[in-house]
This record gives C-alpha cells, structure tokens and sequence, in this order.
C-alpha cells in the first residue's frame, strides 16, 4: 500500500470514530440545529459518497501520461476550505433516521478496510473509466481514493461541530 495513502486513511478513520465516540444513540440521531443534518446522516453520506469503490476503481482504466496524485491537492484545496458550501447529489443524499450507531460505525470500518484493500492490490495510477468529479473531470484511481478521504475528513469537522454543539 501506498505510504502516504495508508497514513491518510488511518488517520481520517480515527479523527471518524473519535467524533462520534462520545454520541449517545439518541445524539446520533438529534438534530443539533437548524438546517443541519443529525451526526447519523452526516455519517451516512459519507458512506453512501464511498459506495462503489471496489466497482469504480476494479473497473477500467485509462493510462494518463501525468502524476497519479495530481489533482489531489487542488481537490483537498476546494473540499477543506470550509467556507465553501455544497449541495449533495441525490444518490448521496442520506435518509432521515432513525440511525444505529454500531450500524454506522461498522459500515465505516467496511468503507476503511476496503480503501485498504484497494489501495494494496489495485494499481492506483490509471483514471477510472467508470466516474468522474465534477470540476476535476477523470481521476486516477489514486486521486478517487483520495478524494474519498478528503470528503471524509470535510464532515469529520461537520461531525465535531455537531458533537460539540450537543454536548454543550
């Protein structure tokens, strides 16, 4: 597995589970503002936005004459700069509850592993044939995993914020 890939995911995964360790059942499943989602739909949506990896990154892919990662940072540029607001395509969209926090909390295991798995036996530098993001055109199979990390880690701070505005 890729060094840098192995370290990202490790630590996007712990900042995860670290967030919602402290949510009881019912703060998984509280809305703690306005407008904002519960901590179990923002989970959700990040594992509904992982769904298909092992379909897009086994599927085709197309050799590129340039760096696997380079898009990654302009990628995590645009995804961490918070003040930058999204709208969820509807397939990502997360359901309105209620959520099981072990249910959660197992599917985001699945979702780590199977970035692992992905990243140690599956050439990661051609662009996948099957998806492409929105304003970055094809990404590498590199760049996809990567970018599975980076929406992760946007909702981690989501996922912090809300636990904090519950626990207050």
């Amino acid at each position: 597995m890729d060094a840098q890939l192995q370290s990202e995911t490790e630590k996007t995964f712990k900042g995860l589970y670290h967030a919602l360790a402290p949510l009881s059942e019912q703060q998984v499943n509280t809305v703690p503002f306005a407008g904002s989602w519960t901590a179990g739909q923002v989970t959700e949506h990040i594992i509904k936005s992982a769904g298909g990896l092992n379909h897009v990154c086994g599927g085709p892919g197309i050799a590129v004459d340039r760096a696997q990662d380079e898009k990654v940072k302009a990628i995590r540029d645009l995804f961490l700069d918070f003040s930058v607001k999204f709208q969820a395509p509807d397939f990502i969209v997360p359901c309105n509850g209620p959520h099981n926090k072990e249910e959660l909390l197992t599917s985001l295991r699945q979702v780590e592993q199977e970035i692992g798995q992905l990243a140690a036996t599956t050439d990661l530098s051609p662009e996948c044939a099957l998806f492409e993001l929105p304003g970055f055109g094809k990404l590498t199979k590199f760049e996809l995993l990567s970018f599975v990390l980076i929406h992760a880690q946007r909702h981690t701070r989501q996922l912090e914020n809300i636990s904090r505005h519950l626990m207050s």
